[in-house]
């Protein structure tokens, strides 16, 4: 009884067996921590809006073309990222 049911519920274009077969579908648990290792120094990091500036500029013109201050705001960005950890857990 219970085959026929399920063929035509299967013609009509319902899948009875896809719903349970959910509920046996294993779920992961990933979790991501992020840490900033120097606390201290968080406000010397320079903004993600400013680094999206440069890069911009270098796209168009060149690294060449970047003045001091901007090469030493992103080598500040750079070791910014150097001191954030992400884990997966």
């Amino acid at each position: 009884m219970f085959g026929f049911i399920y063929v035509k519920q299967l013609q009509q274009g319902r899948d009875m067996v896809g719903g349970i077969a959910k509920l046996f579908k294993k779920k992961t648990k990933l979790k991501v921590a992020s840490t900033n290792r120097d606390k201290g120094s968080s406000s010397g990091a320079p903004r993600q809006d400013e680094v999206d500036q440069i890069l911009d500029k270098i796209s168009k013109t060149g690294y060449d073309n970047l003045s001091k201050q901007e090469k030493d705001t992103l080598f500040r960005a750079s070791k910014n990222e150097e001191k954030t950890k992400i884990t997966f857990y």
